[in-house]
């Protein structure tokens, strides 16, 4: 993918300008991406308090991500998603500069991005073989990137051969740039994926989770599907890709696809680190809906009751398997150590889940000063 010594007939129609779309594709995307990661770090310092492997590379890749938008974004300004009749030479070269420039970042940036998954995905698988077989692709994909990086800067003579028009040309053949541009998309996508897909699934499922767990984390999952999406669509970009000489223009897809499947990488990538949040908020929804549903804020009659209708900030709720396990002690536990709680108990009381009914044990303890570091686990958390 390589500059012409000289631009041949020139293709031109000014009224045809992609670059606001790669402008914009390219911008949303890294925005979106940002502004899911940043959170996923927060969980793993703070929250978790678990940084690994993954959160590093993850890191890393961040950062590929916002620094290769700056190199797109700027290209714009020269020329980029524009006929190469419509740009003057002197932007010319430094439009196909730039576009040189973003070539081994975006490379390197979908790598990372699977070492992240690839570290993640070794954080939970336990069998020998599966272990071996990450890191058996991890290596692949560090080598094959590194391989497509090295043709990228051997492919001509000199290296500003691929955007300096003014140098004789002296580069390998179009055919075999091509060949090689196709097998390194079609490792991409096939590493996609393997670690979106093939992998996760049978590790999850044999993991100690109950099923809204499960079903959550593979959803967060299936999101590779669409990093695999956006590979496959990179792939018709490279089909005509110069043959005219025109790679400013032709560019324009592909930076788009490129830049797509890095960044849906990166969401994808970070999603799963964000649980411990979806699960916070989905607890706070449900505990908000079960104490409107049965009334536990409904005495507003008693004055004493209504003075603590928003005292409620540990509430316990169990199966009746638990029940041997809670003495009353545990049912009216006095947390703050002054004895002044107040304790609501409902024994055996159907309580309608959607269109299945369980009974269970609910517990509701008030207290006048909540004491976050002393509330009790959730029973869906053993």
């Amino acid at each position: 993918m390589s500059a012409p010594t000289g631009p041949p007939p020139l293709p031109s129609n000014p009224d045809e300008n992609a670059g606001p779309q790669i402008f914009g594709a390219v911008l949303s995307t890294t925005i979106l991406a940002f502004v899911v990661a940043m959170p996923r770090f927060y969980v793993r310092a703070f929250m978790v308090k678990a940084l690994g492997w993954d959160d590093l590379f993850m890191a890393i890749a961040l950062a590929l991500s916002i620094s290769t938008t700056g190199v797109i974004l700027a290209s714009v300004k020269y020329g980029a998603g524009q006929h190469i009749g419509d740009v003057e030479q002197h932007i010319f070269k430094r439009g196909m500069k730039l576009n040189f420039v973003s070539q081994p970042m975006l490379q390197w940036g979908v790598c990372i991005v699977k070492l992240s998954v690839g570290c993640a995905l070794l954080r939970i698988a336990t069998k020998k073989p599966m272990r071996w077989t990450i890191i058996g692709i991890m290596v692949f994909m560090s080598f094959y990137t590194l391989g497509s990086m090295t043709t990228l800067f051997t492919q001509c003579k000199q290296v500003a051969m691929q955007w300096d028009p003014s140098i004789p040309r002296d580069c390998w053949a179009p055919e075999t740039l091509q060949a090689l541009a196709f097998t390194h998309a079609a490792l991409n996508i096939a590493t996609d994926f393997i670690f979106a897909i093939v992998i996760p699934i049978p590790i999850l499922w044999g993991l100690q989770m109950n099923r809204r767990t499960k079903a959550a984390v593979m959803i967060m999952l299936s999101l590779g599907i669409f990093v695999c999406l956006a590979g496959i669509l990179r792939v018709p970009t490279i089909v005509n890709y110069g043959k005219a000489g025109d790679f400013l223009w032709d560019s324009r897809g592909l930076s788009i696809w490129f830049v797509a499947e890095f960044n849906t990488g990166i969401i994808a990538g970070s999603m799963p680190a964000l649980k411990p949040i979806f699960k916070s908020m989905l607890d706070s929804v449900y505990f908000k809906g079960i104490t409107n549903r049965y009334g536990y804020a409904k005495n507003s009659s008693n004055p004493a009751a209504g003075s603590h209708q928003r005292s409620f900030s540990n509430k316990v709720f169990t199966t009746n398997r638990d029940k041997e396990r809670l003495s009353s002690h545990d049912q009216f536990h006095d947390l703050d150590g002054s004895g002044s709680q107040r304790g609501l108990v409902l024994e055996d009381k159907p309580i309608p889940l959607g269109t299945i009914q369980k009974n269970v044990t609910t517990t509701v303890t008030q207290m006048d000063e909540p004491n976050p570091s002393k509330m009790r686990r959730h029973a869906w958390d053993d």
